[in-house]
């Protein structure tokens, strides 16, 4: 039995090798995508929520979450360009992982050329933003889940807008979907809150850090380009007579989602985001500011205190008698 367990891991570690490989000659930039997802996620503070779902193989038999040692191994991950040419100098555990992130049953990622933007720029006309994505990957989902999407929307239609979100959610939101029980309630009620116009969702996207290995942005914002079934439970603002209604004080443009059947994420746009210039904060002065700040205080306290003092003041007298009189 020990040798035929032995036997079928060797055949499973060679059966990811060949699928990270196959991936990799394919599509290394929505791999890599992929990876960089996962490490926002689980170096996020929030892993326990963003981290979802989590790798069955780092679950204790307790139900508790190995975190500490998927980070472990994590952190062995070199290049994926690395792994493509050397597959055997990675370890197993790390490509099983890789295979994990890489893989999975209900969509695959696809990167697009940046041209592919003026496509969605035409389906969302008249964006206060214009600054083009330095990347763009597209989700295409697995037969019976986009059978079950067209059966839903050939009624209605669709039309996508832009969601904004922090970079640690993408990982949780490309395999679980937008969930509007997960969002903050907002002005307008809970829902999944989305905008034809990308300058409004940019304001919810802030730029974050991104694995090191990364062939994307060391420093990057994403923004979810997504699907939108029009239904009439789709809440916007509608011109109609009468008293004001809460779907009237909604902005135009905005969208609120509460059904989260009837959206899905399409696109993932990267936006790059230059470094800052360095700062004040590394002049020797701003470093020590409250030490400067002290010496300062501590000086006027003897100024004070001197001034007061007879001999400083007989000092004084006899000088500006001795100079200031005519």
């Amino acid at each position: 039995k020990f040798v035929m367990s032995l036997k079928d891991e060797d055949e499973n570690s060679d059966q990811y090798k060949y699928d990270l490989l196959s991936a990799l000659s394919t599509d290394m930039p929505a791999s890599d995508c992929l990876v960089s997802l996962f490490w926002s996620a689980l170096t996020n503070y929030r892993h326990d929520t963003v981290l979802r779902p989590f790798p069955s193989q780092y679950i204790l038999t307790d139900g508790t979450k190995d975190v500490d040692g998927l980070r472990a191994v994590f952190k062995d991950l070199p290049l994926l360009s690395k792994i493509h040419k050397q597959p055997d100098s990675v370890d197993n555990q790390v490509l099983k992982l890789l295979h994990w992130i890489t893989h999975n049953k209900t969509f695959s990622l696809h990167s697009k050329p940046v041209s592919e933007f003026s496509y969605i720029e035409n389906q969302t006309p008249g964006s206060s933003h214009s600054t083009k994505p330095h990347a763009i990957f597209e989700l295409k989902y697995t037969p019976e889940k986009e059978q079950k999407w067209q059966e839903l929307s050939k009624n209605h239609g669709s039309f996508l807008a832009y969601h904004g979100t922090r970079v640690e959610n993408f990982h949780c939101i490309a395999h679980i979907g937008l969930l509007s029980h997960m969002n903050k309630t907002g002005l307008f009620g809970e829902g999944t809150y989305l905008s034809t116009d990308l300058g409004v969702c940019m304001n919810f996207s802030p730029s974050a850090n991104i694995w090191i290995n990364s062939l994307l942005p060391p420093l990057c914002s994403m923004v979810a380009v997504c699907e939108v079934v029009d239904h009439p439970e789709i809440r916007s603002r509608v011109q109609v007579g009468g008293e004001p209604s809460l779907n009237q004080k909604i902005p135009e443009r905005y969208f609120v989602v509460t059904n989260d059947q009837l959206l899905r994420l399409k696109y993932i746009l990267v936006f790059a985001q230059e470094r800052a210039r360095p700062r004040l904060s590394h002049h020797w002065m701003y470093r020590h500011k409250w030490t400067i700040l002290v010496v300062i205080y501590i000086s006027l306290l003897l100024l004070i205190g001197l001034w007061k003092s007879r001999y400083v003041s007989k000092l004084f007298y006899q000088y500006t008698r001795k100079h200031l009189t005519i």
